[in-house]
C-alpha cells in the first residue's frame, strides 16, 4: 500500500447503485493514492444490496474523510449531480463503483491541473477491465475497437484549448466520447457554476454531453498513461441497451448542446453541415409524426 504523502484538494465523487459487488475494491483504489484527497463523497441511490453498509464500513477504517450523503437521490445521473453539490474541494473526480483508480491518478492529474490554471479538465486514457462473462459481447467488442478515444483529437498536449478539440472534424464521428468515461476524468469544480450540471434527461451520451460544455469554456489537459480501468461486466451491457428512440433522443440532445451560440462557432464546417442535415431529419420526423 502506498503511503500518502500531502493532501490534495480533491474531492473524490463516488454515486454508487447496487455496487456492493465492486465498491469496497474502488474505494480501496482511493485509500491506495498516493496522495490523500480531501474528502470522498459516496451518493447512494436507494441501494438494496448492502452497499452502504460497506461503505460505512470503510468509512470507520478509513484515513481519509468519507462522507456518505444523507439523501437517496433517485436516478443514475441526478445522484451524479448530487455528489458535485456536495463537493468542496477545488476539483472533483469521479469514480463510478465498478471502477478503479491507479496508485498515481489523483496526483499525476492534479500536477496537470495545477500546472496552467487555464485547464478546468483533465482526462487520460483507461484500461478496461473486462469479466469472463462478457469477453464475447458486442459491447465489450466495440469498447476494445475504440480503446484510444482521443485519437480522433490527433496528437494532443499536456494542455490545450478546449475550443481547438471542438474543432477537430471527426466530432461526431465513432467514437462519440472522445475524453471517457467520468472516471477518466478531473474537472475543476467551479466551472459547473459555470456550465451547470450532467443533464438529467440523458444518459447514454450525459458525459459527451458535458465534456463538450467543458470544452468549450477552459484548456483541456491531458496525460498518455491510463490512470484508472473502467469494469466492463453484464449488468453495465444491459443498461446500455437502448431503442433506437432512445439513441435517437440522445444524439438530439447532444446536437442541441452543439448548436448553442457559445460552441456551434467553434466547430468544423463538416461537422456543421452534419448539425445542419440533422435537423432536417428532425423536422423530417416531425412532420411524419403529425400526419
Amino acid at each position: 500500500m502506498a503511503i500518502p504523502s500531502k493532501e490534495v484538494p480533491v474531492s473524490v465523487c463516488i454515486p454508487v447503485y447496487n455496487g456492493a459487488l465492486h465498491i469496497r475494491d474502488a474505494i480501496q483504489s482511493i485509500l491506495n493514492q498516493t496522495v490523500i484527497p480531501q474528502e470522498i463523497i459516496v451518493s447512494d441511490s436507494g441501494s438494496s444490496d448492502g452497499s452502504e453498509n460497506i461503505v460505512r464500513e470503510e468509512a470507520r477504517k478509513a484515513q481519509a474523510t468519507l462522507i456518505i450523503l444523507p439523501t437517496k437521490t433517485r436516478g443514475m445521473v441526478a445522484n451524479w449531480n448530487s455528489t458535485i453539490r456536495a463537493a468542496s474541494g477545488k476539483y472533483v473526480k469521479f469514480l463510478f463503483q465498478d471502477d478503479l483508480l491507479h496508485s498515481t491518478c489523483l496526483e499525476e492529474m492534479v500536477k496537470v491541473a495545477e500546472s496552467d490554471k487555464r485547464i478546468g479538465l483533465v482526462f487520460s486514457p483507461r484500461d478496461l477491465f473486462v469479466e469472463p462473462s462478457v469477453e464475447d459481447d458486442w459491447i465489450t467488442r466495440w469498447l476494445q475497437q475504440h480503446q484510444n478515444l482521443s485519437a480522433g483529437f490527433g496528437n494532443l498536449k499536456i494542455s490545450q484549448p478546449g475550443s481547438l478539440l471542438l474543432r477537430s472534424p471527426d466530432l461526431l464521428e465513432q467514437p462519440l466520447n472522445k475524453i471517457g468515461e467520468p472516471t477518466a476524468v478531473l474537472v475543476r469544480r467551479d466551472l459547473f457554476d459555470k456550465v451547470g450540471l450532467f443533464n438529467e434527461n440523458m444518459r447514454q451520451l450525459v458525459d459527451m454531453e458535458m465534456w463538450v460544455r467543458l470544452m468549450a469554456t477552459s484548456h483541456v489537459g491531458y496525460i498518455p498513461a491510463a490512470l484508472s480501468s473502467v469494469r466492463v461486466h453484464a449488468r453495465q451491457a444491459t443498461s446500455r441497451h437502448t431503442t433506437e428512440e432512445i439513441d435517437r433522443f440522445e444524439k438530439d440532445r447532444l446536437q442541441d448542446t452543439l448548436r448553442t451560440s457559445a460552441i456551434y462557432p467553434l466547430l468544423h464546417w463538416r461537422v456543421k453541415c452534419a448539425l445542419r442535415f440533422g435537423q432536417l431529419r428532425r423536422n423530417r420526423f416531425r412532420v411524419q409524426t403529425t400526419q
